[in-house]
């Protein structure tokens, strides 16, 4: 409240539209926060044009900040009312949810991870999102990748790719069947 459109992010912002590119913004946010800051910041988001707002992205991930401070129902609660605190602000811009994904690739119902306490999220918000990696170093940058080591992960193609696609199915199902667009931020 009171703050000013100066400064980074949104120097970066502005350039990247005079690039012609459209803007994604992750933004990690205290699910705590009044509606009065919320709208303050839709209304400053709304100055930027078609952006996709990436918010509390990875929330079901224990290294989540807010997962110390907000169970996974008030997280999810929180997304649904700032999400449409921003349909209402700023229409241009498109939330996206990032909670997890399929639990279980042999799972023939394909249930999401957290599905039940994120469910009115996954419903509200215009972009599924899933952070899935082929090869990730989550030790970085303490230590280096050795073989056989437990700070890195590598994912089969194939692997990645069927979890996508079951992760959509079982999203879908759970957005009673209406499809929503799915992408991978972090790829």
């Amino acid at each position: 409240l009171g703050g000013n459109c100066q400064g980074q992010p949104f120097e970066q912002m502005r350039d990247i539209r005079k690039h012609g590119q459209d803007v994604t913004l992750t933004l990690t946010i205290d699910c705590s926060l009044s509606d009065d800051y919320l709208r303050a910041i839709a209304k400053d988001l709304r100055t930027f044009g078609r952006m996709r707002l990436r918010i509390n992205h990875e929330c079901t991930g224990d290294w989540f900040t807010h997962n110390q401070r907000f169970s996974r129902e008030e997280i999810g609660a929180f997304f649904v009312r700032f999400c449409k605190i921003i349909k209402e602000e700023s229409p241009n811009v498109q939330t996206v949810f990032c909670a997890g994904a399929v639990k279980d690739l042999e799972d023939p119902e394909c249930r999401m991870d957290g599905e039940i306490e994120y469910g009115d999220a996954y419903r509200e918000t215009d972009i599924w999102s899933m952070d899935c990696y082929l090869a990730l170093h989550y030790g970085w940058p303490f230590d280096v990748c050795e073989k056989d080591g437990k700070t890195y992960a590598v994912t089969p193609v194939e692997s990645f790719y069927q979890r996508l696609k079951k992760s959509s199915v079982g999203l879908t199902k759970l957005n009673y069947g209406e499809k929503k667009p799915l992408i991978v931020s972090e790829f």
